[in-house]
């Protein structure tokens, strides 16, 4: 979904469901989960529309909640590349590791979102809590300052 379409869609819902609350939404999206399930189990050939429902209702709470197109695309974009460093077990479990492991991996993958850009500054979500990492990147040496908004959280100058 780019941003028109999403901005789109939006635009639709919040005029045809104005009342809609996030725990409305949370229940419709079980029924659609649902939906979802079983039309995989009947392997009906349609079953691609039960998935784009779940979409359509998860990018719509995250709208309700107060995200804008491009939060959501930054928080799959962080939670992607948590998940790349993680290692996984059976059933697509993660398999936990040592908080400074954690600490260290966070902080690699801050940097590698942030890129390699000369100069330049902006925010990404925090791999490690999730709020909002500002960062700015000298243009002389391409070095890194990075501060999240929680307190205590990543934090650093190259």
């Amino acid at each position: 979904m780019n941003v028109l379409q999403f901005n789109k869609i939006m635009e639709w819902q919040d005029a045809t469901f104005p009342t809609v609350t996030l725990p409305g939404m949370f229940q419709h999206l079980c029924e659609e989960l649902k939906e979802m399930v079983d039309a995989l189990s009947k392997k009906e050939t349609q079953a691609s529309l039960e998935f784009a429902d779940c979409l359509l209702l998860l990018f719509g709470m995250a709208h309700k909640a107060g995200y804008s197109y491009e939060e959501i695309i930054n928080a799959i974009n962080t939670k992607h590349a948590i998940n790349l460093g993680r290692k996984w077990g059976e059933n697509n479990r993660h398999i936990p590791e040592e908080e400074e492991e954690v600490v260290v991996k966070n902080l690699v993958i801050a940097l590698s979102l942030i890129g390699d850009k000369l100069g330049g500054n902006g925010f990404i979500i925090c791999p490690q809590c999730g709020n909002k990492l500002y960062w700015t990147r000298a243009s002389s040496n391409k070095h890194v300052w990075g501060k999240c908004n929680t307190e205590g959280c990543l934090n650093w100058m190259q």
